[in-house]
This record gives structure tokens, C-alpha cells and sequence, in this order.
């Protein structure tokens, strides 16, 4: 899965398109600081998924946008496409038959973004997918820039393994973990929503089968009332539909005698029209002709005008003949005056052609003479240059023998220094191996007692780990327990909720009830529910809904004041009222207790209500006996028996309903209380067990520290005394090699005195040589000046000669450029000459020509002018023909008004006669909209069909049945079908409580599959980079060791990584203490043990090598081009020895301010010479 190329248009500072094209091995992206390098990294991030501002540098996501420049305006849409090859490793759906994976991503100015997979829409979701475990990704180890260097340092454990995470492969295992915990807690508020439901179907569907039961009889009554309604409806229908039909002929008739006025309207309309079009015409031509005159009158003026502008031609014609004749006669004059001017030039050339031959025979001579004086300076100046050459050699050969002498004494002294410098040294070893015996005894004691405290703190942080344990398991306990209250109290304040709306709201009163007390002037008065205002005991319930019936549903009135003047004023909705009444004294039960003696509180109107009214346990024994006037007996049950002999058994369902909700209203409103009141002690326990736990998780903290310190003071000491054991060692092998060096010293001081004393002899030779070679020069330079004086004073007399040649040439050289011009002013004058004869020609052509043109206007005048009589003429007779027709137009138009005065008088009539109709039709809709409130039949189709008569009675059997269902009172219709549909919700609710129940064992057990997979691929990653770490460490850094380390080796799910890094040559200590360039590769070192046991498809590097040394640039070059051999690596770099790595060059310029350009070279198929030059 390579990158292949690489396409930018509009992000950040690349506002053109740009391509990249990626090849196979090592890709180098290099360019000057702002130049927009590091855009090419935040453009990988951002089409892989990124979507924090800040990881692209910016502030919002917006800024990724070209911003504009000084010649630029701002780009509206950002757009990045990155080119892979498709390999086995990617399953995705979208690009499984695709050999080429395209991913695009596009953001707009006003904030919509679009994601593509090669071209077709996709979600960030699908994106992210096909990335997941490849080891590239918005956020993965593929991409490292130098800050994320010192980022994976300076990161916790916990945030460091999410690089071991990438590289195992469990990055969608987690994925789909937390999908898996995000559906469990979902589905448990779905199954505490559903057992709330549940709950309330139970409670509603005992009511709403009785409700069902009332409802379908009533609906007998009622369908009974409509069929009977439809029946007298329908005859109402026929007797209005004959008067319509009546309407209608009378109407077609009126329609008929508007049609015959039409017609007769129409033909005076054509009439009309035809006489307008021959008017219209007769204007039309009266116009043309008056044009015509009027044309031809403007055309016999503009001939006259053209005469006159003849004439004028022809005078200036004749004026320009006669300057052309005296401009020719001068013409001729000045070319006479040339002619002889050229002549007197000739002559002068010739003269001094002459003169010029005499000074250049001269000049000839004495330069043959120079040649001669030349040739002998030049032979002397040869001698005397040989003659130095030698003295130079010579004189070389004396400085390179002092320099060799000198270098000899130098050396000579260097030696002397060496031996000294040995001794000293031999001398100092001597002593260091004394120090180091002693040092190393004192490690061994150091090491001894850093085992024993670590012993000592491994068994008090055991200790502290049983106790941290223990309190997580005592918090973990009493969690439980507060979730479990908070999830009883959220479920009874949901019930709670549910029954105070049902209450609230009116849904277990009837509709009068509902609207008696929402009346705002009612309510003035101080009216309440009558069963609002009792405290019934669970067990009378259904006892005193038995006493009180349908007046529990009444409105009671604590004062009658001012309630008749309401009645009279105000138009109540219909309903029960309760005035307050004294209770009467009637006679007792002959067994049992009065009713209101039971009840809770005091309530005027309920003892009112319930007098005479007595609870027995049985009936039965009273079945035989009469009772006394105006009492009643119940029971606990729900049975009753009335004085007048009326004995009600109570059914399966109940009937205290109403007093049943308030009772539980009451109860849930406490039961919230108790269960608020237990919450906040739990919520207080959990906090106490918390502190205690966190407590104990700071001790155990405390030990792992201190264990961890002495574990890396022990792992340095221990480092350290091997370290001494090796230099002692190593001690002794260089006393031996200092022995061996400072003999060689010695030897060769020996040798260079030898060499010194030879040197010193040649040299005393060469000396006296140089000298008698300077002699020789000196005399050979004095006879040279000599012969040079001479030589100057012959180019003298040379140099006069040829100044005087000169000046006669330039004299020469003036007299043929005047003569030139002369010949050039005499061309002219010929040329001028010609034209004017030409000119004067072409003058007498153009004045025959006007004078034929004069006569021909002459004649086209003479025709105009007979024209316009003529038309004129005709103008006459047509202007008597549109008067004509003016005059039969205005006659038409008085008879097609008196037309259309009396149509407008049928229209009025025929309006009536439609208003008529219209209100017949509007008293059949009226009857059919009545109806269809009624009956959803069509009213004028059953009217139309065969219809039973009409019964004599049918109004009396109308009122009968409108009685009969008043009487039902306040009746649910719906109840039939909200019975049926609540009863299949609840077994629908039912079987999904079931599913869900199953759905959560079936999450947990593939979490728990998911976490054995994870443990067992992070723990085989690890150890895997752990080993590559271990060995890449030391050749990044030639020497020294580290490791990867877990923090909580028994937590493989969340435990984190730390990082143990020792640099040759210092103790272990902690990362965070290295040097920078010692963090940097060690960083490296982690990215590229992570590239050996997973490789990327390709590794971006963001100036990574920048804090890197030259010793250090080079192991880190080597490992890149280990990992080019499995990846393919892109550099961002300034380095030139990273450079040369580089299969292909990608140089980032910035020639327009703002404005990213790309230039693009592939090294691989340069010269190797070439390829080092560049």
C-alpha cells in the first residue's frame, strides 16, 4: 500500500494544483524555513482524518484554507486526494475491486467538508476503517514530525501505548470494544424505559377493557341514530336537487339567448374590424406617399447640394494645377545647383587620394625598421627570462630545503614533546589503576546495600497493593449500591412523573369534569374535584367508589356565593357540580360502622355525600331483611345494597380507580423522598470509600516510586561496576601500550636529529649558487634598458607617421560623406520633380471627371422634380379615401354598443338566476357537510339510489336516540382500539425486553473475547519491540542499552510503557534528563524498532535529523535505508547527508509571497558524479 502520488489544491500555502509523484525507496522534501514544507505533512493528516485544528497548526479547521495574499484573494475550497496501491492487506468494502485506492477529502469556506474513496462519497467513519491497524493514520507512527519526538518522551505510559497499540494491531479491536460498552449502556436505559412502560400497560389495561365494553354499545345506539339521520337526509337531498335542476333549465335559456347576441355581436365585430383594416390600410398608404413626397424633395435638394459642392472641387483643382507648375520650375533650378556642387567634391578626393599614397610608403619604411629593433628586444628579453627561471629554481629549491629543515627541527622538537608527554601519561595510568581498585571496591559495597533495600521496599509495596486492592473492591461495592438506589429512585420518580400528568392533566376524569375545571371563572370560586379532597384507606377503595359512583367525578364548591349570579352570566360547560349540604339524620344500619367514620380528614361534602351510607363485612345475611330509607351497605369488595333493593356485585375489574391514582400519587411522592434521603447516604459512603482508596493508591504509588528508583540506582550501579570491572581491565592493556609508545617516541626523536644535521650541509650549498646567479641577472637587465630607450624613440617617429596618414584619411572620409549627401539631394530633387508631373496628371483627370459627374446630377434633378408633382398629386386623391373610411368605421361602432347594452342586461338576469341556483347547492353542501361529520358515505350517491320512505315517527325516534346517548355520559370510543393496540404494545415490549436482556450477554461475551485478543497481541508486540529496541538502541548510539518496561504487568489492557534509556559512558537515569539530541534518538530508536517488527507501508520523517550531530547523521541514515528496503520513506530535512540518501529530490520554493511552488528530481537516474554534485 504505497503512495503514489499525491494532489493539493487550495490547502494552506499550495493554492495551485500540485502533484506529487511518489517512487518506490527514499523521498527528500528540502527548501528554505516557511517555504511550506511542513504543509505537505499537515495535508497527509488532514485527507487521513485529522480533525483537531491544532495538530495542523491552526486554530480552527478553516485555516487550512489559502488565506490570500498581497496578489491573491482567499481560495473557498481546500482539497487533498492521496493516491495508494492497492494491497492484500486492505479488505475494505469500497476498494476491493479497485487495483488503485483514492482517498479525498474537501472543506469549503462555509464549513461543509466532503470524503471520497476513489471518487464515490464516504463517511470519516469509512476512512478511518481503512487505515485502522495498517500502521497509518491520521495519528499513527507512519507520520513523526520533530515535534512528536519529543511528544512519545515526554507522554505518560498510559498515552505511550498507543503506540505498541498501532503496531499489535488492536486499534479496531478497542474500536469495537467501546462501540460494544456505548450499546450495553444504551440497552440498559432502553430495558429501565421498558420495565417503566411495561409497568404502566399493566396499570392501564384493567380500566381500558371496561372502557371497551361501554364504548361498543354505545356505538350500537349511535349507528342506529346515524342510519336514520341518513335516511331523512337523503329525502331533504332529492327535494333540494329537483329545485336546483329547475334553476339550471331556466338558466340554459337565459344561456341560449346570450349565445344569439354573441353571435350578432361577433358579425358587427368583423364588420368592424374590416372596415378598421381598410382604414387602417388607406392611412397606411396616405402615410407612404406623404414619405415618398417628402423623399423626394430631400433627394432634389441634396442633388442641388452636390452641383454646388462640384463646382467648388473644380475651382480648387485649377488652383492646385498652377502651384504645381512653379514648384516643378524650381525643382529643376536646385537640381543644377547639385549637379555642379558634386562636380568640385570629385576633384578634392582625388587631391588627397595622392597625398594619402606618399605617407603610407613613408610609414611602411620606418616600420619594417621597428620590426628589426623588435626582434632583437625580444631575443634579449628571452636570455635574461632564462637567465631568472634558473635563479627562481634555484632559489625554490633553497626555500623547500629551509622549509624541510625547519620541518625537521619542528618535528624534532614534537618529539622531544612526545617522550615528555608519554612519560606523563604512563606516569597518570599508573595512578588511575591505583584509583580504580579502589573504586571498585566501593561499588561492590554500594551494590550490596541497594539489593537489600530493594528487598526491603518489594515487600512494603506488596503490602500497599493488598490495600489498594481491598479499598477498590470496598468502592467498587458501594457503587453498586448507590446505582442500584439511584436506579430505583429514577424508576419510582419516572411512575411518579407518568401518574402526577395522568392526575394533573384530567386523563381518569371525563371530559365535562376537564372542563369544568379548567373554567377560569369557575375557579374563581374556590372549586376542587370531590375525590381530590378525600383520604380513602386502600381496603375502602373500592367501597366508597362504589357509595360515591359518578360523583367522584364531581366539582365541589367549599361556598355557593356568587355561583347563581355566575350561572346567569356565564355559560358553564356541561358536568356534575357539588354544593355543600348539611347531612340529614337518618336512621342506623342494623349492623357495621358508617362509611365517613372511616375515611382520613375531614371533608364536609364526602360525610355530606356519604350519610346513611354503612360498611358491613357480608350482605348476605341482609338479603332478606329491609333496610330502613335512604341507607346503604357495602363491603370491602365492592358490593352494595340499597334500600330500594338494588344489590351491585362487584366485578373483576375494579372500580377505584380514581381514588386508587391519588392514594398511589401520595405514596410515590414519599416513597421518592425516602429513596432522595438514602442516595445522598450511599453518594456520601461512595465519597468516604474513595478517599480511603485514594489513599491507599497514593502509599502504593509512593513504594512503586521508590521501588523504581532503587531499581534504576541498582540497575546503575550495577552498570557502573561492570563498567569499572571492564576499565580495569582495559587499564592494564594501555600501561602496556603507553610502554610500547614511548619507546617508539624515543627512537624516533633519534632519527630526526640525524636527518637535521644532513639537511643543514645542502643548504649552505645552495646559498652560494642563488648568489652568483643574481650577478648574472643584474648585467643582462642593464644592457636590456638600453636597447629599449632605443626602440621607444623608433615607435615615436612610427606613431607621427601614422597620425598624419590618419588625418588625411579623415579628411578623405569627410569629402565622400559630403559628396554622398550631395548625390542624396540630387536623387530628391529628381524624385520630387516626378511626383509633382505625376500629381499635376492625376489634377486634369480628376477635373474631366467632375465635369462629366456635373452633368449627370443635372439630369437626375430634372427626373426628381417630375417625380414629386406626380406623388404630390396622389397624396390628394388619398387623403378624400381615409376621410370615407373614417366615416363608416364611427356608424359600426354605434350599433355593436346597442348590442352590448342589452347582452349586459340577459348577463344580470342570468346572474340572479345562477344566485338562485348557488344557494340551493350552497343548502345541499350544508347538508352534506352536516352529514359527513355524521356519516362518511357519500350523501348524492345514496340519494340517488332506490331509498325505504320515510317513517312517521322518524322525529320522535331521533330524539329517543339522541336521549338514549346522552344518557351514557362521558364515553372513551376509543377505548375498543387503544385496548387492542396497548395489549399487542405490551406483549411487542414484552418480547423486547427479552431481546435486549439477550443483546447484553451477547456484548459482554464478545468484550470479553476482544480483551483476551488484546491482551495476547499487545503482550507479543510488545516483547517483539522491546527485543528491536533493545538492539537498535545501541547502533544508533554506538553503545549504551535500553528497554521498554511496563507499569502493571498483571493490566495488559491498560497498563502503560515507560522508557529506560542508558547513553554510553553515563549512568541509567531517567529519559527526561537526556541531552536533546539524546532524546531525539532515542525516539528513533523506539519509531524504528516499531518499523522492524510492523512496517508501515510508507514513514514520514518531519525534520527529525535536525537536533542530530554529524557522528549521529550518519547511524541514523544507515537505519533509514534499512527501513526504505520494507517502506517508503519521505524526509523533510535541511541536512545535506540526508539529502544524498535520497532516490528523489522534491525542492518547495516560495517565488510568489504566500504562494507554494514544487520542483521535482529523480536522482536514480542521474550519474553517480552528478548525483554527488546535487
Amino acid at each position: 500500500m504505497k503512495i503514489r502520488r499525491i494532489e493539493i489544491v487550495g490547502f494552506k500555502s499550495f493554492v495551485d494544483k500540485t502533484v506529487l509523484v511518489f517512487d518506490a525507496g527514499i523521498s527528500a522534501v528540502l527548501g528554505p524555513n516557511g517555504c511550506g514544507k511542513s504543509n505537505l505533512v499537515d495535508a497527509l493528516r488532514w485527507v487521513m482524518g485529522e480533525q483537531n485544528a491544532k495538530n495542523l497548526r491552526g486554530q480552527v479547521m478553516e485555516d487550512v484554507l489559502f488565506g490570500g495574499s498581497d496578489s491573491r484573494r482567499p481560495h473557498g475550497l481546500a482539497e487533498v486526494s492521496l493516491v495508494f496501491s492497492h494491497s492484500a492487506e486492505i479488505q475494505h468494502p469500497l476498494v476491493k475491486d479497485f487495483n488503485e485506492i483514492m482517498v479525498t477529502r474537501r472543506l469549503y469556506r462555509n464549513g461543509e467538508s466532503e470524503y471520497l474513496i476513489n471518487r464515490a462519497s464516504c463517511r470519516l467513519m469509512d476512512v478511518t476503517e481503512l487505515f485502522m491497524d495498517t500502521g497509518i493514520g491520521a495519528r499513527a507512527y507512519s507520520i513523526i514530525e520533530q515535534g512528536k519526538i519529543g511528544s512519545i518522551l515526554h507522554a505518560l505510559p498510559e498515552q505511550r501505548r498507543s503506540l505498541i497499540e498501532e503496531a499489535a494491531g488492536i486499534t479496531k479491536y478497542k474500536a469495537r470494544k467501546k462501540a460494544a460498552l456505548r450499546k450495553i449502556e444504551a440497552t440498559r436505559q432502553n430495558l429501565v424505559r421498558l420495565g417503566d412502560l411495561i409497568g404502566e400497560l399493566e396499570r392501564q389495561l384493567g380500566s381500558l377493557q371496561l372502557q371497551a365494553e361501554r364504548a361498543e354499545q354505545y356505538r350500537r345506539v349511535r349507528r342506529e341514530l346515524r342510519a336514520l339521520e341518513l335516511l331523512q337526509a337523503c329525502h331533504e337531498w332529492r327535494r333540494l336537487e329537483a329545485a336546483v335542476q329547475d334553476g339550471c333549465r331556466a338558466e340554459q335559456e337565459l344561456q341560449l339567448q346570450l349565445t344569439s347576441h354573441q353571435a350578432r355581436i361577433d358579425q358587427l365585430q368583423l364588420q368592424l374590424e374590416k372596415i378598421l383594416l381598410q382604414r387602417a390600410e388607406a392611412e397606411q398608404q396616405l402615410q407612404q406617399l406623404q414619405q415618398q413626397v417628402l423623399q423626394h424633395r430631400s433627394d432634389a435638394q441634396q442633388c442641388d447640394n452636390d452641383m454646388r459642392l462640384l463646382q467648388q472641387q473644380q475651382q480648387n483643382l485649377q488652383r492646385q494645377r498652377q502651384e504645381g507648375s512653379g514648384e516643378l520650375q524650381q525643382a529643376s533650378q536646385r537640381q543644377q545647383l547639385a549637379e555642379r556642387r558634386l562636380q568640385e567634391l570629385t576633384r578634392q578626393l582625388d587631391d588627397l587620394g595622392r597625398q594619402a599614397r606618399c605617407a603610407q610608403e613613408d610609414w611602411q619604411q620606418h616600420q619594417q625598421a621597428l620590426q628589426t629593433d623588435l626582434e632583437l628586444d625580444r631575443q634579449q628579453g628571452v636570455a635574461l627570462q632564462t637567465a631568472r627561471q634558473q635563479w627562481q629554481q634555484a632559489n625554490q629549491e633553497l626555500l623547500q630545503r629551509r622549509t624541510a629543515w625547519a620541518r625537521l627541527e619542528q618535528q624534532q622538537t614534537t618529539a622531544a614533546e612526545t617522550v615528555q608527554r608519554q612519560q606523563v601519561a604512563l606516569d597518570a595510568l599508573q595512578q588511575q589503576g591505583t584509583q580504580q581498585r579502589q573504586t571498585l571496591a566501593a561499588l561492590q559495597a554500594e551494590v550490596e546495600q541497594l539489593r537489600q533495600a530493594r528487598q526491603l521496599s518489594e515487600q512494603q509495596q506488596q503490602q500497599a497493593l493488598c490495600q489498594r486492592d481491598q479499598q477498590r473492591q470496598q468502592v467498587q461495592r458501594a457503587r453498586q449500591v448507590q446505582q442500584q438506589v439511584a436506579a430505583e429512585l429514577n424508576l419510582v420518580q419516572s411512575r411518579h412523573q407518568s401518574l402526577h400528568e395522568l392526575v394533573t392533566g384530567g386523563e381518569d376524569v371525563g371530559a365535562d369534569t376537564r372542563a369544568l375545571l379548567a373554567d377560569s371563572q369557575l375557579c374563581q370560586l374556590g372549586v376542587a374535584l370531590l375525590a381530590d379532597g378525600l383520604q380513602v384507606p386502600a381496603e375502602l377503595e373500592e367501597a366508597v367508589a362504589v357509595a360515591l359512583e359518578q360523583q367522584l367525578q364531581a366539582v365541589a364548591f367549599d361556598s355557593v356565593a356568587g355561583l347563581a349570579t355566575l350561572l346567569e352570566q356565564h355559560d358553564l360547560p356541561g358536568g356534575r357540580l357539588q354544593l355543600p349540604r348539611p347531612a340529614l339524620t337518618l336512621a342506623r344500619a342494623p349492623a357495621g360502622v358508617p362509611l365517613s367514620d372511616c375515611l382520613v380528614g375531614d371533608s364536609a361534602v364526602a360525610a355530606a355525600w356519604l350519610n346513611g351510607v354503612w360498611l358491613v363485612e357480608s350482605l348476605w345475611p341482609f338479603l332478606d331483611q329491609p333496610l330502613a330509607a335512604g341507607l346503604t351497605l357495602v363491603t370491602k369488595r365492592g358490593d352494595s345494597l340499597c334500600w330500594r333493593g338494588r344489590l351491585v356485585l362487584a366485578g373483576p375489574q375494579s372500580t377505584g380507580q380514581l381514588l386508587r391514582n391519588r392514594r398511589r400519587l401520595t405514596e410515590l411522592a414519599q416513597q421518592v423522598d425516602q429513596l432522595r434521603q438514602q442516595l445522598e447516604r450511599e453518594t456520601a459512603q461512595v465519597e468516604s470509600q474513595q478517599r480511603l482508596r485514594d489513599t491507599a493508591e497514593q502509599q502504593l504509588q509512593h513504594w512503586q516510586q521508590q521501588l523504581q528508583q532503587l531499581q534504576l540506582q541498582l540497575r546503575g550501579q550495577e552498570k557502573e561496576l561492570e563498567l569499572a570491572q571492564r576499565n580495569e581491565q582495559q587499564l592494564g592493556q594501555r600501561l602496556e601500550r603507553q610502554r610500547q609508545q614511548l619507546h617508539q617516541a624515543r627512537q624516533q626523536r633519534d632519527r630526526l636529529q640525524e636527518q637535521e644535521q644532513q639537511e643543514q650541509a645542502v643548504l649552505v650549498q645552495l646559498e652560494a649558487h642563488c648568489r652568483e646567479l643574481q650577478q648574472q641577472i643584474d648585467a643582462q637587465e642593464q644592457q636590456w634598458q638600453q636597447q629599449r630607450q632605443q626602440l621607444q624613440q623608433a615607435q615615436q617617429q612610427l606613431a607621427g607617421l601614422q597620425e598624419q596618414a590618419a588625418r588625411a584619411g579623415e579628411q578623405e572620409k569627410a569629402l565622400q560623406q559630403e559628396r554622398q549627401r550631395e548625390q542624396r539631394i540630387l536623387a530628391e530633387q529628381q524624385q520630387r520633380q516626378r511626383q509633382w508631373q505625376q500629381r499635376l496628371a492625376t489634377l486634369e483627370q480628376q477635373q474631366a471627371q467632375q465635369q462629366t459627374e456635373q452633368v449627370r446630377l443635372q439630369q437626375r434633378l430634372e427626373v426628381l422634380l417630375t417625380q414629386l408633382q406626380r406623388d404630390e398629386e396622389r397624396l390628394v386623391r388619398q387623403q378624400q379615401q381615409a376621410g370615407d373610411r373614417r366615416a363608416e368605421g364611427d356608424a359600426a361602432e354605434t350599433a355593436l354598443r346597442q348590442l352590448r347594452s342589452a347582452q349586459q342586461q340577459l348577463q344580470q338576469e342570468l346572474v340572479r338566476q345562477q344566485g338562485g341556483v348557488e344557494r340551493l347547492r350552497q343548502e345541499q353542501q350544508a347538508l352534506r357537510q352536516r352529514m359527513e361529520e355524521r356519516q362518511p358515505e357519500n350523501l348524492a350517491q345514496l340519494a340517488a339510489a332506490a331509498l325505504e320512505p320515510l317513517p312517521l315517527d322518524a322525529d320522535r325516534r331521533l330524539r329517543r336516540l339522541r336521549e338514549s346517548l346522552e344518557g351514557f355520559g362521558e364515553v372513551n370510543l376509543l377505548a375498543i382500539d387503544e385496548y387492542a393496540a396497548l395489549n399487542q404494545r405490551y406483549s411487542f415490549l414484552a418480547e423486547q425486553r427479552q431481546d435486549l436482556e439477550t443483546s447484553i450477554n451477547d456484548l459482554q461475551a464478545a468484550i470479553q473475547q476482544i480483551n483476551r485478543t488484546s491482551r495476547r497481541r499487545f503482550r507479543e508486540a510488545f516483547d517483539q519491540i522491546n527485543a528491536c529496541f533493545q538492539e537498535i538502541f545501541p547502533r544508533l548510539f554506538a553503545g549504551g542499552r535500553a528497554a521498554l518496561q511496563l507499569t502493571d504487568e498483571t493490566d495488559l489492557l491498560e497498563t502503560g510503557v515507560d522508557i529506560i534509556a542508558q547513553p554510553p559512558g553515563k549512568k541509567l537515569q531517567n529519559v527526561m534528563l537526556l541531552s536533546g539530541g539524546e532524546k531525539a534518538l532515542t525516539a528513533v530508536a523506539l519509531i524504528f524498532a516499531i518499523f522492524q517488527v510492523k512496517p508501515s507501508p510508507f514513514c514520514v520523517l518531519d525534520e527529525v535529523d535536525a537536533p542530530l550531530d554529524e557522528a549521529n547523521i550518519g547511524r541514523f541514515n544507515d537505519m533509514v535505508r534499512e527501513i526504505a528496503r520494507q517502506s517508503q520513506v519521505i524526509l523533510i530535512t535541511h541536512n545535506p547527508r540526508t539529502m544524498e540518501i535520497a532516490d528523489q529530490l522534491f525542492g518547495v520554493t516560495m517565488e510568489e509571497p504566500g504562494v507554494s511552488r514544487l520542483v521535482s528530481v529523480r536522482l536514480s537516474s542521474l550519474a553517480p558524479e552528478m548525483r554527488g554534485q546535487a
